[in-house]
């Protein structure tokens, strides 16, 4: 967990990595992002997140899979549903776009987000009016960074 109070980050797996990138880029702009490490599923522990957004007001879920349906889903529902009222609050998402994956490289990196993708949806939901400079790398999206040893 990395504290912050500009938004709530949560994640797990290899997008914790990207995630946990994608903060750091954001510090050096005084946007502090407070990163959950989404330990396990099930059960599903929400109160660490709910208590970062009491604070924050902006959630970003980075998923490993679609959007749609999934893990991010669910932990929004849950917070909402603790949440007396919701005014003010703010709930995204970010995973695979809803469509199948497709099976060359010259497409798949649409598919697959990385740090980059989260540090533009952060600026967005943060209506940050400055450029964020940082190289984006080019390596295959469909392969996990090499420094990431699992689990997946």
């Amino acid at each position: 967990c990395q504290q912050g109070g500009s938004i709530t980050l949560v994640s797990f797996s290899y997008m914790l990595k990207e995630t946990t990138k994608a903060a750091l880029i954001l510090k050096k702009y005084n946007i502090n992002c407070e990163v959950i490490d989404l330990n396990t599923i099930r059960p599903l522990d929400i109160s660490k997140i709910l208590k970062s957004i009491k604070k924050t007001k902006k959630l970003l879920f980075i998923d490993n899979g679609y959007t749609e349906f999934g893990v991010g889903s669910e932990v929004i529902s849950k917070i909402i549903s603790k949440l007396s009222n919701t005014n003010g609050y703010s709930f995204e998402k970010i995973g695979l776009l809803n469509h199948p994956i497709p099976s060359t490289r010259a497409l798949s990196k649409y598919v697959y987000p990385n740090f980059a993708t989260i540090v533009d949806k952060i600026t967005k939901i943060l209506k940050y009016k400055n450029k964020v400079n940082f190289k984006r790398e080019n390596f295959p999206s469909d392969i996990p960074n090499l420094n990431f040893e699992g689990p997946f």
